[in-house]
Parts: C-alpha cells; structure tokens; sequence
C-alpha cells in the first residue's frame, strides 16, 4: 500500500544581528505553502493600527514624560518630609524606593497598552514559547563576552569624547544605596523594560514588519530611551541580542534573564563588589580612562565566538526536534 505523502512544514531560522556579525544562522528552510487567499483571490487583512515605528517614538517619549511626572510625585514628598517634619532617612527611603516604583509602573502600563492596541492577548507577556532553561548558561557566555567587548569600547569612546560630569552624576544616581540600586537596576529595570520594549515595541513590530526590520528598529528605540549618548551602542547591541532570542523563543523569561545578568554586573562594578580587579573593566567611569589588559580583551572576543556558536547549534538542534515533532509519523503497510 503506497504511503500518504504529507507536505513538509517550513521551518524559519532568524538570523540576528550583532556587531555586523551573525549570532544565529537560518535553519533548514522548506517548501512553502501557498497562499490560498490569494489563489482565491481574497484581501489579505490589513495590518493592525498598531504598532508602526513613529507610534512606538511617541510611546518612548510618552514613557519619559510619564517618568518625569511621576518622579516629581515621589519628590514632592521627599522634600516635605525632609524640610518640614525633619526625617532624613524616612525621606531617603521614599526616594531610593519610590523610584524604582515609579519605573516598574510606568513601563508596565506602557506595555500593556500597546499590546491592547495592537490587539494582542496580556498573556503574551508570561507565556513560555519555546524557551527552555537550558540556554541560560550559552546566555549567560554571550553576556559575559559582549560585555567585556562593549567595556573596552567605551574606554575608547571616553578617551577621546570624556564623560561629562552631569552624566557620570546621573549614572551614580541609579545607585544611591547597594539595596536599592539593586532593587532598580537588577529587577525593575529587565522586567519592565522587557515588557515594554520586546513584548510591546517588538511584538507590534512583527506584526507589521519583517523580523529583521523588527529587531533593528526596536534595538534603535531601547537605546534612545536610554538617553545618555554613552549608553547609545551598548544598549543598541543588548537590544539586537535580546530582540533575537525573543524572536527565537517567543518568550520575555530569556530576555529578562538577560538584561539582569547584565544589570546585575554593572551593579557590581558600581559597588565594587567584584571578586577580581581589572583596570578599564572593574574601576567605575572617571576622568581618568584605562584600557583593559589584551588578553581580556581576547577572551571576551573568545567567549563571545564560542557563545555564538552554542547558539548556532542549540536553535539549529532545537529545529529539527520541532520540524520532527510537527511531521506525523507514516502509516505501517499491510
């Protein structure tokens, strides 16, 4: 009895891109399906109203402006307790924890419109997708590497361009206390940050554009948000890497754990709790720049190879389980 021939599945690899160079390469690609609605010569449904790039600039901004709001309404307070009533510390607490609020409520309620705008269910914020816990270390290599890349470049960059005093007050500012520096910087920053950029900026992206403008235009805009030019190409790389692995799992959780692994670093650094002392990658922004020793610089370039590579063959492996998972198995001949 001849068997049933079944149509493959295609499956579609994301080829991201990090420093001009590729982290993940395509997966096997097959066969396409074709489009009935167009051999039946039916509209394919417009694209949802939202979320086109200029309304994303605008959500950017309208975060910052909400911020900006929002940290008056936890000073306020600060002074009126510190001035008038004479507490200090009660007007320290406010301030190092109200903000850290301020920015997790903010970043939420942002995120959470543009998913209803863009019509998508607020479940895709917690869902799991395809992500697995045991890409967490392969993650963790890749962090570790671009980073110690990303920390010499911006010796470069201080070296010619020195960090102005405002900035470098401001940068300090995020860390008043080792607790609450912690508190912001380690958990509401990834969480919020995520929602609001991966599972609002980009998801609307995909829905409306290629995957690869998708990723570009939303690292763009997590690195305007900053709004510190010294941040501009660290946090532009973070997004492209973070956009990728979101792309590939469909899920915030990886993404999350990136952006805190790499918060939870320079926590670190800014309360010089690392273990070691490395010149240019340990000593906090001064006017002074250090240049980080060669062979540092070679193994963040070696580790973020290896990272890449891992990752290479993780998603290409994880592939063909789901191309094999997807295809039903032959009927037995009689």
């Amino acid at each position: 009895m001849p068997q049933e021939e079944h149509p493959e599945e295609s499956s579609h690899g994301v080829q991201p891109v990090l420093r001009g160079a590729p982290l993940i390469s395509p997966m096997h690609t097959t066969q396409t399906v074709p489009d009935i609605s167009e051999q039946q010569g039916c509209r394919r449904p417009p694209p949802p109203p939202f979320t086109t790039i200029w309304q994303a600039f605008l959500a950017m901004f309208a975060l910052l402006f909400l911020q900006f709001v929002m940290g008056i309404a936890v000073m306020v307070p600060t002074i009126i307790v510190k001035e008038i009533f004479k507490l200090p510390e009660l007007a320290t607490n406010i301030q190092n924890y109200g903000i850290p609020a301020v920015t997790l409520l903010t970043s939420l309620t942002m995120g959470a419109a543009l998913l209803w705008l863009s019509k998508r269910p607020l479940s895709t914020l917690w869902r799991r997708g395809s992500f697995h816990v045991s890409i967490l270390p392969l993650l963790v290599i890749l962090i570790l590497g671009v980073s110690i890349i990303e920390s010499e470049l911006d010796n470069l960059t201080r070296y010619f361009f020195p960090m102005p005093e405002f900035i470098r007050n401001l940068m300090e500012s995020m860390n008043p206390t080792p607790l609450s520096g912690m508190l912001l910087l380690v958990i509401v920053a990834p969480f919020g940050e995520e929602v609001l950029f991966r599972g609002g900026v980009m998801g609307g992206f995909l829905k409306r554009y290629s995957w690869k403008k998708a990723i570009l235009a939303s690292a763009a805009i997590f690195a305007l948000a900053h709004v510190n030019p010294y941040q501009l190409f660290s946090a532009f790389t973070a997004g492209l890497m973070m956009g990728t692995i979101y792309l590939k799992t469909r899920s915030l959780w990886p993404c999350v754990f990136m952006h805190g692994v790499n918060n939870l670093m320079c926590w670190a650094m800014m309360n010089k709790l690392s273990p070691v002392e490395i010149p240019g990658y340990t000593t906090p922004p001064t006017n002074e720049t250090f240049f980080q020793p060669w062979w540092f610089d070679l193994m963040g370039v070696a580790l973020t190879i290896v990272a890449i590579w891992a990752l290479v063959w993780y998603f290409k492996r994880q592939g063909r389980k789901e191309s094999q998972a997807a295809v039903p198995a032959p009927e037995p001949m009689l």
